[in-house]
């Protein structure tokens, strides 16, 4: 169960990056 929260998180922060990446080129 700790490993599955681990890679969650990792996704979690790897969808944020990607958001932010898509955000700065619309602008």
């Amino acid at each position: 169960l700790h490993y599955f929260v681990k890679v969650f998180i990792i996704m979690f922060e790897f969808i944020i990056e990607i958001m932010t990446f898509f955000i700065s080129r619309l602008k």
